[in-house]
């Protein structure tokens, strides 16, 4: 997850300024207005820091689709500029890489390891893994003992809302919403210093499409706000909040997407004259609309104010991560009525179940590739 704070708004500004001084002296490019010029084209290169503090964790990793070179906040305070420097080098040779030869080389193949040469860059840059002494990485916690308590908690409540008994799905659900609420609104009047600002990329695909859309409408629901955000030939559907807030509904996200389409799978078994794309959208539409009457907090009277002064912090929080924003849906006005009927009664057995953790393979250094 990205980070935002007074303390990596100027971090990311020092590395910035530092990788453009790389790229400037040590790799011959002109850069303009803080752009990179290439074969005529003045190319953008934009910073984050983002937060991984596991033993294997990823130091650094470069996004092409969006030219975004993210940073470990571990550099902030914990490993010295020449390691720093390094990564930062590691990550321009990928921008540099594919620059000159697009999306058709290897990550760290032939091409990277000769341009690295080329730089007078060694094997402490091109290699994907640095050897950094573990005494240095202090251990952090993803979230602290009460936020992890209420996470899982929630979580529970939200399967137990799968149960068969009518009044206790329902029940489950309304303790599962009061809970979250509870805990946001607590949050407020908690401590008047800076809070930190998370961001998460929870979905993907090439073009805006309609899982995206209904998924954004529900996780509105979930004390985020939820971003569209375009790169090179990708749409990301991102969220920015609290921690909590944003890791459940990173969670909530994933899952949905999987539930949407093995529900329309089952629709159309049981109702073989449903087919296309008019079909799948509007059942999807009515699915998501009948589970956000499910999810969507009963607003009380006495936190009308509390509940007011959440919303303009969330909408500050995006106002600081990004100043200029527009937005954008999907453009298909056709729909199914008996589709958008199937999938609004189909909702009623549709549930946010816990799911398994599987154990990522992560690299000291990393890279998306679009």
């Amino acid at each position: 997850m990205q980070i935002y704070n007074s303390t990596t708004i100027s971090f990311i500004k020092k590395i910035k300024a530092r990788s453009l001084e790389i790229l400037s002296k040590e790799a011959g490019f002109e850069v303009k207005r803080k752009r990179i010029l290439f074969q005529g084209y003045l190319y953008p290169l934009e910073f984050v820091v983002f937060e991984d503090s596991r033993e294997n964790c990823v130091l650094g990793n470069y996004n092409h689709s969006l030219y975004q070179i993210g940073i470990n906040k571990l550099f902030i305070n914990q490993f010295s500029s020449e390691v720093l420097d390094n990564v930062l080098r590691h990550e321009l040779a990928h921008f540099i890489c594919l620059l000159k030869y697009g999306n058709a080389v290897q990550n760290h193949g032939v091409e990277y390891r000769t341009l690295c040469k080329n730089y007078q860059w060694g094997e402490e840059v091109y290699s994907s893994k640095l050897n950094l002494s573990l005494e240095k990485i202090k251990e952090v916690k993803n979230l602290d003992d009460r936020k992890l308590k209420v996470l899982d908690k929630i979580k529970k409540l939200y399967s137990l809302a799968s149960s068969s008994n009518i009044n206790e799905s329902q029940l489950a659900t309304s303790k599962a919403n009061e809970l979250l609420q509870k805990y946001n609104l607590d949050g407020i009047e908690s401590n008047s210093e800076e809070k930190d600002i998370y961001l998460s990329r929870v979905l993907e695909a090439p073009r805006l499409n309609i899982k995206i859309e209904v998924i954004y409408e529900i996780l509105q629901y979930f004390y985020v706000r939820p971003v569209m955000n375009k790169g090179k030939g990708v749409t990301y559907l991102e969220v920015i909040g609290e921690k909590l807030n944003v890791e459940l509904a990173g969670y909530t996200a994933q899952f949905l997407e999987l539930e949407f389409e093995r529900f329309w799978e089952l629709c159309k078994k049981e109702n073989p004259h449903l087919k296309g794309k008019v079909a799948k959208n509007s059942y999807i539409r009515g699915l998501a609309a009948g589970f956000i009457e499910k999810v969507k907090p009963k607003a009380k009277a006495e936190n009308s104010k509390e509940l007011f002064r959440l919303s303009n912090q969330l909408d500050l929080m995006v106002e600081k991560v990004y100043p200029r924003m527009r937005s954008s849906r999907v453009n298909d006005k056709k729909t199914c009525n008996d589709s958008i009927k199937l999938g609004h009664a189909d909702a009623k057995n549709f549930h946010i179940r816990p799911g398994l953790k599987n154990k990522a393979k992560t690299f000291s250094l990393g890279f998306f590739k679009s």
